[in-house]
């Protein structure tokens, strides 16, 4: 069953979001998202990323209304484990790569003072030492 995919984020073994849309029958085939089955996405260069939630991944539904079309869009948004309880484990993911939310994520959970004119230099540091480093993506820019 094929739904279209406009985000997602993944590394290694663990996807850490997805954003599917469908129809009623094609989203309600996604139950498997909650039930640990590996899902195999095609992206529009034609290659293939295989997708694990993980073991307790965070999913929200929802539908859009479209003008013209009797019934709506279905949405369903995924968050694995790893990303709801993001920073708690000694990891920082962001789901956009720019310094500026980069460092204002990172000193957020470390609890520094810090300005947001330090952002350039501080995030270039953190690159300059590996701490940085980006995941596989889809529609958006990842770091962690």
């Amino acid at each position: 069953m094929e739904v279209w995919c406009d985000r997602l984020a993944t590394e290694d073994t663990t996807t850490h979001m997805l954003s599917i849309f469908g129809n009623d029958l094609r989203c309600r085939c996604f139950g498997a998202i909650s039930t640990n089955s590996r899902l195999t996405a095609k992206l529009p260069d034609g290659s293939k990323l295989e997708l694990f939630m993980g073991q307790k991944p965070t999913t929200y539904r929802g539908h859009l209304s479209i003008p013209g079309r009797l019934r709506p869009v279905r949405h369903i948004l995924c968050f694995s484990e790893a990303l709801m309880q993001n920073g708690t484990n000694g990891s920082v993911t962001v789901l956009h790569n720019d310094d500026t939310l980069i460092w204002a994520t990172v000193i957020s959970f470390l609890g520094l003072p810090a300005l947001p004119e330090w952002a350039e230099p501080g995030v270039q540091m953190l690159r300059n030492t590996e701490k940085i480093r980006e995941i596989i993506g889809f529609n958006c820019s990842l770091s962690r």
